[in-house]
């Protein structure tokens, strides 16, 4: 009997655990879903203002576009990656496969790379 109560115990921990998780990264994940103004440095081509945009599907799985602020051609993100308090977007510019990282920064704002070569700087539209 007392095998039986540790074995529900054990196992009634291991799924609190998993509830936990689950809630806070799918909040970490609602902090990225929105529009962002991205200001992308020392690009081959010069400081280079961006759009993100990133919603939710049905899934609950991100989803979104990336552009330049002068472009009424977004790129499509084909998959993003999310982890703890970061997102990884990647995508193909130029005929290139590119990735792009988006770490929280702040309440509205969030840092990262291109490539891990081109810094970038962000804040959410409101």
């Amino acid at each position: 009997m007392k095998t039986r109560i540790n074995f529900l115990t054990a196992s009634f921990v291991v799924v609190l655990f998993m509830a936990i998780t689950t809630v806070k990264a799918q909040s970490n994940v609602d902090f990225f879903v929105g529009t962002w103004n991205v200001m992308a440095y020392d690009l081959p081509s010069g400081d280079t203002e961006m759009v993100i945009i990133l919603t939710k599907n049905s899934d609950g799985k991100l989803e979104g576009t990336i552009g330049n602020k002068a472009d009424a051609n977004p790129i499509t993100i084909s998959r993003i990656e999310p982890d703890e308090n970061l997102i990884t977007l990647y995508y193909t510019a130029s005929g290139h496969q590119v990735y792009t990282t988006m770490e929280k920064d702040g309440e509205a704002s969030i840092t990262g790379s291109i490539m891990d070569m081109f810094d970038i700087e962000g804040t959410k539209k409101e």
